[in-house]
Formats: structure tokens, sequence, C-alpha cells
């Protein structure tokens, strides 16, 4: 006849389903869903490729000898990255930018002038081809009539509204020359917005969503944007 069951086996017995509960692997988080068209994400902010190809669209005009590669990564690199780096640092500051520079539009499309305060604007004058004017002001002053003003364009770390003084011709667009007037509505630090994005810009992470992206992103942008924390 058997002897009664020592009175240690039930607690071993709880001791054994506890290790297989903390022996199993936690379940695999679900893949996240990402819109249509995204290629990459910086800090989780989806990127799509049309936003890239807009911005290559306008290297394409500069440099019509470069191959769609090459202008992609011109796009990413200039322009999409350091936009959404901007959106990034700025936080609520980026939305009270852009109603101001809204009211601004209001102001001129009924015909009024920016003497006096600008809210929080500034008036610049700029004169040159694409890369001495920036290539947003550019993209909009190259179908401008003379005088007319621009909406609000969002460039890096900023809103723009942009008054087209002057063209001179040329044989090929990126020499074609232009007189701005420019009305800045900075959402970054306005003394040092490049210097703030490129800080913003070390401290990110950059994801490559679609594969065949891996071959397009320079080395130098994957090494850079892996989530550093340098002030």
């Amino acid at each position: 006849m058997s002897g009664p069951i020592p009175s240690s086996l039930p607690r071993l017995a709880a001791v054994g389903v506890l290790f297989g509960v903390l022996a199993c692997d936690p379940p695999a988080p679900a893949p996240r869903v990402w819109p249509a068209g995204t290629v990459l994400a910086l800090d989780g902010e989806p990127i799509l490729e049309s936003e890239i190809d807009a911005a290559a669209d306008v290297f394409a005009q500069l440099e019509p000898d470069l191959a769609p590669p090459q202008l992609s990564r011109l796009g990413l690199t200039n322009v999409v990255l350091p936009r959404i780096a901007g959106i990034h640092l700025a936080g609520p500051a980026r939305e009270e930018a852009h109603q101001r520079a809204l009211d601004l539009a209001r102001l001129l499309a009924a015909g009024g002038t920016l003497g006096g305060p600008l809210l929080d604007a500034t008036l610049v004058d700029r004169e040159g081809r694409a890369r001495d004017v920036g290539f947003e002001a550019w993209t909009w002053a190259s179908t401008a009539e003379l005088g007319q003003w621009s909406g609000p364009i969002e460039t890096v770390g900023a809103y723009e509204l942009v008054r087209l003084d002057g063209r001179t011709p040329a044989s090929s667009a990126r020499d074609v020359g232009y007189k701005l007037k420019v009305c800045v509505v900075p959402y970054v630090d306005a003394n040092d917005p490049r210097g703030a994005i490129e800080r913003q810009l070390d401290r990110s992470k950059l994801e490559i969503v679609d594969p065949k992206w891996d071959d397009i992103v320079p080395e130098y942008w994957k090494h850079r944007l892996r989530g550093g924390s340098r002030p």
C-alpha cells in the first residue's frame, strides 16, 4: 500500500508550473500598420514616398543629369528629414506659427501692407538663384506673377510668405535669377534654426519601412540617425 503523499510535492508542482509560465516567451507585438506609401519613418513619423518625390522633383529641375536615386537622396536629406526634425522639435509652436502666417496672408490678400509689427515675423530680401533664395521659395516663384504674394509655404523650421519682385531669364531653370521679398514666421529657434534642427537630427532614429530604400538612404545618414542622445 502506498504511503501518504509528501507535503512538499504540491509546492514542487506549483513551482514547476510557475517556472514553465516564466520560461514561455512573451507574445510578439503586432507589427505596426503604416499608412499606404510609407517608405521610411523618423522617430515614428511616417515618411511617404510622395513626400520625397516632391522634393526630388525640385532637384531634378536644378540637376537634370542626376539619376533618380541620387535625386531621392538629395530630397530626403536636404528637405524631408530636416523638415520633420523641425516639426518634432517645435511641438505646438508649429501650429501657432501657421496661424500667424495665415493671419499675415489674409492681411496681404486684403491689400494690407507689412508695415509696423509683423506678428513675430521677419521680413527679408532674397536675391539670386534657387540655392540662394531657398528651394521652397524658388519652387513657388518659378511660376508666380510679379508682385504676387504666396500663401503660407512650409520650409525647414518656419512658414514663409513670398512675393516675386523680379525674375531674370536664363537658358536653364537652375540659372534663372529671382528677386524676392520673404516674410518668415519661424517655429524653431529663430536665432539658430539650422543648429537646433541639426541637434534634433542627432537625437533622432530612422526606420526603413520599405526594404528597397535600404539601398537609397546614404550610409552616413543610417549611422547618424540611430537615436543618439547628444544634447
